[in-house]
């Protein structure tokens, strides 16, 4: 059920939950929802499966695929196969595919994806990268570095992920997660802004 005022919300319900092979057995999962209007109804992006961060001891993202409904509440009609997937020869995929925040541009879309990888020194790492899109379901990465990425020996040393975007204005924010270390290390929440 639709609420307009943001503060009165209707139970929850699963819209979505996995179902294909290649969502994983142990653990089977769907998440990190992002739900967009697409050219004709809606399109409902979602991490699958998982992949062990052996250095961190915890789990991120392998795939991302996406679903579409005729509404924004469904029901949804998964794509078999999924839309990002790991790549041992990807520099800043070669783990796990991570999540996407996709957000319309002109006639097109425009993809934020926190890839999974393991960088030259066998280190975990997670990096913001910027994908394109004409039709929402085959992407290109627009730079072969990523937009935000770990640095330095600060609160952004081993991961930056967990994003999301929003408009204010002129400006696109993203607002995102980052770590200071693997096993141990705190989180933070940083925002970088574009004009637009």
């Amino acid at each position: 059920m639709r609420r307009s005022d943001l503060v009165s919300w209707s139970a929850a319900r699963i819209v979505l939950d996995p179902s294909t092979a290649w969502e994983g057995r142990f653990p089977a999962a769907t998440g990190n929802p992002c739900l967009v209007e697409g050219r004709s109804g809606f399109l409902l992006y979602y991490s699958a499966a998982a992949v062990f961060l052996r250095d961190c001891l915890f789990i991120e993202p392998r795939y991302v695929g996406v679903a579409e409904g005729d509404g924004p509440e469904g029901p949804f009609r998964k794509r078999a196969q999924p839309i990002l997937s790991p790549s041992r020869d990807d520099p800043y995929r070669n783990l796990g595919a991570g999540a996407i925040k996709v957000f319309r541009d002109g006639d097109g879309f425009v993809g934020l994806e926190n890839g999974i990888y393991r960088d030259a020194a066998g280190a975990s790492r997670s990096a913001i990268l910027l994908l394109a899109s004409t039709d929402g379901f085959a992407w290109t990465q627009v730079d072969p570095e990523p937009i935000i990425g770990p640095e330095g020996s600060g609160w952004k040393r081993a991961f930056v992920y967990q994003l999301d975007v929003a408009r204010s204005g002129r400006e696109l924010r993203i607002y995102y997660n980052a770590r200071s270390g693997w096993f141990l290390g705190a989180e933070r929440i940083g925002v970088a802004i574009a004009s637009t």
